[in-house]
């Protein structure tokens, strides 16, 4: 998101001219959802998989944390 935002991807690829405030909000709140999305699921996961496979949940703290989500 950085990238596309910050480092003007978002000007090339999508034929913007400038990137405003709007933007930017929109892809704060675009990550905000992922984010809540991702402990939704993971919260969902947990109570239907066995204690054993629960090791997995890991990976969904992991992709949180690679989105900037404070812990």
């Amino acid at each position: 998101m950085c990238q596309v935002v910050l480092g003007a991807g978002a000007m090339r690829f999508a034929g913007l001219k400038t990137i405003t405030v709007k933007h930017l909000a929109l892809a704060s709140q675009s990550l905000s959802i992922v984010i809540a999305l991702i402990a939704y699921i993971r919260e969902t996961f947990r109570h239907r998989i066995s204690p054993k496979q629960a090791v997995m949940l890991v990976e969904f703290d992991k992709v949180k944390h690679d989105y900037g989500a404070p812990e």
